[in-house]
């Protein structure tokens, strides 16, 4: 499975984000809302489990949890840079 991350987008209600991601050719997106993940197809609709016979979702989990981790490292470094010039 080859998968690529594209973009993220910022959800107000409910307060959640949406990354989305090309899975071998084709758009999946991810809504993340306060830790609870849902699959969503191209134009932003759920996908349910039973529908998701390839694991499309778990595998978008594991690139989520990469993005996050790297996110949360690019923070704690620019959290040091600023205490640093203080």
């Amino acid at each position: 499975m080859n998968i690529e991350f594209i973009t993220e987008e910022y959800v107000a209600q409910p307060e959640a984000i949406r990354y989305w991601f090309c899975v071998d050719g084709e758009d999946y997106g991810i809504h993340d809302c306060k830790g609870e993940t849902s699959l969503l197809d191209i134009d932003g609709y759920p996908i349910d489990e039973c529908n998701d016979p390839d694991g499309i979702k778990e595998a978008l989990e594991v690139e989520l949890d990469k993005i996050k981790a790297h996110n949360d490292a690019t923070n704690a470094a620019e959290q040091n840079e600023t205490t640093e010039t203080d």
